[in-house]
């Protein structure tokens, strides 16, 4: 490094940090600096790292009450500037981490209490939006205070009072469930989005096989636009809308990831109906009874037998299946099923063909640079869905690993997955410059062939093709999975990674009152930011920590963010985990463009 160039890092330090005490105007924060400044020998080679964490060090000192606390009511900032002086970085990191961990973890105990000392003697969560005056549904508030208490309870002490609150919303939720529509009643009405929250919180909760969550999933598939795959927000609406089609996504996701099977139970209909003799012609009154049952069929659908006792409607990309044998043909009824994975495939494809492009980004809600801020909270929705899938992911093995030292995964795989009998001291060897793995025993082989323009690994038996499995570079190695939705996951993680691109593009330097702080517009864009962000970005090249403060320093006396209460302690509880599974994951240099 020049001189030149260390004066203008030093210019460049000096702007920054005049720029600082013009937004915090903290005189203490301030003096710790200078002093800290004073005691270092900025070297030409040195790259102000240990200089700017001791700074954000001080600051957070200095501007947390509950970092105070934890250090004692005796500190000065003579004491923290010394302190602080003589610490080495990997001392500073650990200090750090320690304290933001504890204040976040305060703020986030705080609002869990607020929830348990104002949940409502049947167990559900009521409030009233004091800023606008309308009502917030009560499935709704209940349905995520539920999620906040579960995954938040490992950070509490309190967890027999929690375990009884949650039991007693269950109840609740599933008391409350309308008996007609099966889904959950809104401010307005019968919801995609009530019904979505509920589903999804009940299936979190590990009740994804009770009835409630049943006719829950039945709904959702009802109520699906049968032609472009997404979902109206309330049964008088025309079009489908971004929020209640990714609540819709999510929830069934949720759903299917903990469910026994796949498909659902719709409806019963004659058995009369789907003899042999129709020869794929579908009888006018079948039509009829699908439409009547809110699943009407288009022209193009086609009745198919798979097999004796098995049969399956085609239509287009959706399928309803019954099966004479299982079901008995009691009564001459016959039970009507529909599969979950297709349902949310046609709403990731709804996603694909709805979002706006803007240069290299991209994101969802109304083409009009004026509702940026409204489209922070849809453009949120989308990611989510979207990145929603991955976990129904399945993964098999290491691509790399075959014959790395460590086959052992692949063994199991070739025996649990594809039974196969013969892997007992089986050959493998890798060719084709290690893009195809060749297993053979006695006569018998299989063959993996690598296409990594599609991102899929094919399997041969014996010469044929028999599956396709799919491949994730993760931490530097290929990893095969099993999609339980198939999909072009390249198209997907480009628009995730745009609308990533987006949000990030759009977060500023907001004022509340008499609190400055870096977010997105206000409490509810910046919590789901946040969520998302940890989630699917690559949060080293993301810092957080300053949109956590301004959530933390919005939080009441009462411990309570209003009506996102239960939103922001799931912010927090996100951030939370990933800073204590990955203790230096929000490590970089408070001003680190200044090498």
């Amino acid at each position: 490094m020049t001189e030149n160039t260390n004066n203008n890092s030093k210019i460049k330090m000096i702007s920054r940090l005049d720029h600082l005490f013009g937004i915090i105007n903290h005189e203490d924060f301030k003096r710790v600096i200078l002093n800290i400044i004073a005691s270092e020998a900025i070297t030409p080679d040195q790259k102000y790292d240990l200089l700017f964490t001791k700074i954000r060090v001080a600051f957070e000192i200095l501007e947390m009450e509950s970092v105070k606390k934890s250090m004692g009511e005796s500190i000065t900032r003579e004491s923290i500037s010394d302190s602080l002086s003589s610490m080495d970085i990997e001392s500073l990191r650990n200090l750090n981490t320690n304290l933001y961990s504890k204040c976040v973890k305060d703020a986030m105990i705080k609002g869990v209490n607020w929830l348990l000392k104002n949940v409502c003697a049947d167990g559900r969560w009521e409030h009233e939006n004091a800023d606008n005056k309308q009502p917030v549904s009560s499935v709704w508030y209940t349905s995520f205070s539920l999620l906040a208490l579960r995954k938040t309870r490992k950070f509490c002490d309190n967890k027999d009072e929690i375990n009884k609150t949650i039991d007693k919303g269950i109840k609740w939720l599933q008391e409350n469930q309308n008996k007609t529509e099966k889904g959950w009643l809104g401010p307005h009405g019968i919801s995609v989005y009530e019904t979505s929250a509920a589903l999804y919180c009940l299936s979190s909760l590990d009740y994804a096989n009770s009835q409630e969550v049943k006719n829950a999933v039945k709904f959702l598939l009802k109520w699906q636009n049968k032609f472009n795959g997404g979902w109206v927000a309330k049964k008088w609406d025309k079009y489908s809308e971004v929020g209640a089609t990714s609540f819709a996504i999510v929830s069934l996701s949720e759903y299917l990831k903990r469910a026994d099977d796949n498909e659902i139970y719709l409806f019963d209909t004659d058995a009369v109906f789907l003899e042999d003799k129709l020869d794929k012609c579908i009888l006018k009154d079948l039509r009829k009874v699908f439409e009547s049952e809110g699943f009407p069929l288009s022209e193009n659908a086609r009745i198919i037998k798979e097999k004796d006792y098995k049969w399956k409607i085609m239509d287009e990309e959706r399928s309803y299946t019954y099966n004479i044998k299982k079901n008995k043909r009691e009564y001459g009824k016959l039970k009507i099923y529909g599969k979950i994975d297709e349902s949310i495939k046609k709403g990731v494809e709804w996603f694909i063909h709805n979002k706006n492009q803007e240069n290299t980004y991209c994101y969802w809600g109304v083409p009009d640079k004026n509702y940026w801020y409204w489209n922070i909270s849809k453009t949120c929705d989308g990611i989510n869905a979207l990145s929603k899938l991955s976990e129904l992911d399945k993964y098999l093995f290491s691509w790399d690993d075959v014959l790395g030292g460590d086959n052992e995964q692949f063994i199991e795989f070739l025996n649990s997955e594809l039974k196969i009998k013969w892997v007992k001291n089986v050959k493998i060897k890798k060719s084709g410059g290690g893009k195809s793995i060749i297993i053979t025993n006695e006569g018998k082989s299989l063959l993996f062939k690598l296409n990594l323009e599609k991102s899929k690994a094919i399997l041969e038996i014996d010469g044929v093709t028999t599956c396709e499995y799919f491949l994730k570079e993760e931490n530097g190695k290929r990893n095969l999975y099993d999609y339980k939705i198939d999909r072009d996951n390249k198209t997907i993680i480009i628009m995730i990674n745009g609308g990533i691109n987006w949000l990030l593009a759009r977060r500023g330097v907001f004022k509340k009152g008499d609190i400055i702080g870096v977010g997105w517009h206000d409490l509810v864009n910046t919590s789901l930011v946040i969520e998302n962000l940890i989630k699917v970005a690559d949060i080293q090249s993301v810092p957080l920590r300053p949109n956590v403060d301004w959530l933390i320093k919005q939080q009441k006396e009462d411990g309570s963010w209003g009506t996102e209460t239960p939103r922001m302690i799931l912010a927090l509880n996100s951030y939370l985990s990933k800073l204590e599974e990955d203790p230096l994951f929000e490590y970089i240099p408070f001003l680190n463009d200044l090498d």
